[in-house]
């Protein structure tokens, strides 16, 4: 059976640190022997493959993605697999990818979720669904609207994992603060009172981008409700991307680390302490705790200590501690090899363009021109050229954790005057409901905590508006360009079954608000701003970077 971890660690510095263990190689360790005991005579064919076990990954920022959606390895009710006893041919199977059956044995704390009209029955189900109906026994998931949420949402996803890497280089102070911002949607260097930094969270969070998936799997099934996704078999293909993705980022930026704390209001360096929270269980106890050197129960080394968010940083030999796993080549990285400045700063390049920032900076779009930036005033090197009259607008979104009693999502759309609405982008709410027994949650709940997304506007959405509004572009400030962005936006606050909770608009033909939101329940932020880009003349693989932030204010009147 699959087990969650049921420690409450969402929203929360340490998040990814916890899905380093693994438990499928001594599953097989053990497995294999009664199969060869069985059937001697395949030794030859289960040993070796037992050796080459890996977990798989799935990268669901793919390019692909937005055409195929999710593979039907995922999906298709059966896969022909080799199965003992047959000398190495294939049979076909129920395919474990497809949902986990709990037959009779649906454990007893499993209870039923019910948020206005979506009921997701967890205490009946006899196995994990992907969009479900509210019935009690549904026949099967809804592949078909699976498919469809995924593929509305891709390249936003890839755009906002390609900002995971547009992080500055600072090699010799590196910023404090910035794996904080990197890793939860929660940055607690940024919640209590630090100092303004040269970069501000201007970018998407890993755990952001996280959350997105789980509610898109999901709907109102297992893999949106944090108590319950772990059951889905999808949740650990996506947590090894995850993964993935965090080894690519510390192999880029081996110089932020959340064990160097960060800098708060008074300039000190200070260690993060966050709360932590087992589930109700005998009258247990909420604690604190900070994230350098704690150990990451339950999760335990050959030795039987715990592992440490130190012990699991790096895949490189020099890291001291062997993690037993990798990941292949991608893009020419080698997470499991050291590598110098230039070859990390190369390879952010590369993984910008491959999912998707080149799109956002416009960097293969015709230039009017380029000029030199103001390098003193903005500390960017000398020699560095401006993209001129043109900008990157992205809208900034927080929305409280817990506002409707489970996980939901803030999207974004290009409202189009007589055409279809054009998606741009979610921020997702990975919550669990009132009712759960996560004690760190209820914490959260009482001190209000908050959810803080971006989503990432494309050039090409900003070019229409402009040349549908007929202004004259030699006028265009970007106070101008931004009050007519405010006005092709739609903000839409759903649930995990896709059903509109609220909406608002600044166009002149639909209404402003479906409601007036209760002020708890309301988004606290949803406000645009704009950045210059500037780039390396002199090396093409050198990333581009944002500069000169400027805030224009709240793009809803009413949300």
């Amino acid at each position: 059976m699959l087990i969650e971890v049921c420690w409450a660690v969402t929203s929360f510095l340490i998040f990814f640190d916890w899905f380093l263990q693994q438990a499928i190689g001594e599953y097989v360790d053990a497995l294999v022997p009664k199969i060869v005991e069985q059937h001697p005579e395949e030794a030859g064919n289960w040993k070796p493959a037992a050796r080459k076990l890996r977990f798989p990954y799935w990268d669901w920022a793919d390019p692909k993605v937005a055409k195929d959606g999710v593979p039907s390895l995922f999906c298709d009710e059966t896969l022909h697999v080799k199965v003992p006893g047959l000398g190495g041919k294939t049979a076909p199977v129920r395919n474990p990818l497809a949902y986990f059956n709990f037959g009779d044995n649906i454990p007893k704390d499993f209870a039923i979720f019910k948020r206005d009209n979506n009921i997701a029955h967890f205490n009946k189900w006899t196995r994990t669904f992907r969009y479900a109906s509210n019935d009690e026994k549904p026949s099967e998931s809804n592949i078909a609207k699976l498919q469809e949420e995924l593929k509305k949402k891709a390249e936003s996803i890839r755009r906002q994992v390609s900002t995971l890497f547009a992080f500055s280089d600072v090699q010799e102070a590196p910023e404090k603060n910035i794996y904080d911002e990197f890793s939860n949607t929660n940055p607690e260097s940024l919640t209590k009172g630090t100092k303004e930094r040269r970069v501000p969270e201007y970018h998407h969070s890993l755990e952001g981008v996280h959350n997105t998936i789980h509610g898109t799997m999901g709907g109102n099934g297992h893999m949106s409700n944090p108590d319950y996704a772990a059951f889905d078999p999808f949740f650990f293909f996506h947590h090894a991307n995850c993964d993935r993705l965090l080894a690519l980022w510390e192999w880029c930026y081996p110089n932020y680390w959340i064990g160097d704390g960060y800098v708060n209001a008074t300039g000190e360096n200070v260690q993060w302490t966050q709360q932590m929270g087992n589930r109700k269980v005998g009258g247990g106890i909420s604690e604190q705790t900070t994230a350098k050197g704690d150990y990451l129960s339950p999760f335990m080394k050959e030795d039987r200590t715990y592992w440490t968010s130190e012990d699991t940083r790096f895949l490189t030999p020099e890291s001291g501690v062997c993690k037993y796993y990798s990941y292949p080549e991608f893009l020419g990285i080698k997470v499991n090899e050291p590598a110098s400045v230039e070859e990390r700063i190369n390879a952010r390049t590369k993984l910008m363009a491959y999912y998707g920032y080149d799109a956002l900076t416009a960097k293969n779009q015709l230039k009017g021109g380029v000029q030199h930036v103001a390098a003193g005033d903005f500390m960017l090197p000398a020699h560095y050229k401006v993209r001129r009259g043109f900008r990157v607008f992205q809208v900034h979104v927080r929305l409280p954790e817990f506002a409707f009693n489970g996980s939901y999502e803030f999207q974004l759309s290009y409202a189009r005057l007589g055409k279809n609405d054009l998606f741009v982008g979610p921020v997702t709410v990975f919550a669990r409901g009132d009712d759960s027994a996560c004690e760190a949650c209820e914490v959260r709940r009482e001190n209000g905590t908050d959810v803080h997304g971006v989503v990432s506007i494309p050039p090409s959405f900003v070019n229409e508006m402009i040349r549908n509004s007929k202004i004259d572009r030699s006028q265009l400030t970007p106070e101008i360009t931004a009050d007519l962005i405010k006005k092709h936006l739609r903000g839409e606050l759903k649930d995990v079954s896709t059903t509109t909770l609220a909406f608002a608009s600044n166009s002149g033909d639909v209404v402003a608000s479906s409601a007036e939101l209760a002020s708890e329940l309301a988004p606290r932020e949803v406000t645009l701003l704009s950045s210059s880009v500037a780039e390396d003349p002199d090396d093409s693989e050198r990333p581009a970077c944002s500069f000169d932030w400027k805030p224009h204010g709240e793009v809803f009147t009413v949300c």
